[in-house]
């Protein structure tokens, strides 16, 4: 991790350091579960630097495993707001695939709400 801090802040280097961080966190949790605050750290950078290249698909694939996290650690005001964000910059760079993942997330976080209020 000390080592992508030293990466050169150029466009090319930017968006490698934004991918390794953006997989090593997915790899994080499928192997941890949500729970290691590594995880969300990592999500968070990346999209830092997917926004810095105004990469909006790339950003929305963020916020939408932030969304996810956020909904497995039961957190789900705000995995509907990140949820949200993510599907509006979804719908910016015209990306149905990406739309349909994150709707069925947003699906999972007003079910979870659901089955609180019961």
């Amino acid at each position: 991790m000390k080592a992508l801090s030293l990466v050169s802040d150029n466009d090319d280097f930017i968006e490698l350091r934004a991918g390794i961080k953006k997989i090593l966190a997915i790899n994080l949790k499928d192997i941890f579960g949500p729970r290691k605050p590594e995880d969300l750290t990592l999500l968070k950078e990346s999209l830092e630097d997917f926004a810095k290249l105004n990469k909006p698909s790339q950003e929305a694939n963020l916020l939408q495993h932030i969304g996810g996290v956020n909904l497995s650690l039961g957190y789900l005001e705000e995995a509907d707001r990140v949820l949200s964000a993510a599907l509006q910059k979804a719908r910016s760079s015209d990306d149905l695939q990406l739309q349909g993942w994150i709707l069925r997330g947003m699906a999972h976080s007003r079910q979870a709400k659901r089955l609180c209020l019961a």
